[in-house]
């Protein structure tokens, strides 16, 4: 399978076709951050909305104009909220 020149093999299909990934996520009771493109089309208001109802610690960081891969300049915006929550 190509999902925007990225291939993915059989094996990964099926199984990521299995996982129940909301049920995962409620399992996770530590810190979570979670970086997302305005125009991503693969993380819905919806995916966000079950993300806030998933994790009781969660911090948001919504890159403008960005898709679901980054420009320079929304990847290093990205990497410093990354930096910020590890420290």
């Amino acid at each position: 399978m190509n999902i925007d020149g990225n291939i993915l093999g059989p094996i990964f299909v099926k199984d990521v076709r299995k996982l129940h990934i909301w049920k995962e996520f409620k399992k996770y009771q530590k810190p979570v951050l979670i970086i997302y493109g305005e125009k991503d089309p693969s993380c819905t208001q919806a995916c966000i909305s079950k993300a806030k109802a998933s994790y009781s610690n969660l911090q948001l960081l919504e890159i403008p104009e960005a898709g679901h891969g980054f420009s320079k300049e929304q990847t290093d915006t990205a990497m410093n909220a990354v930096f910020s929550f590890l420290l």
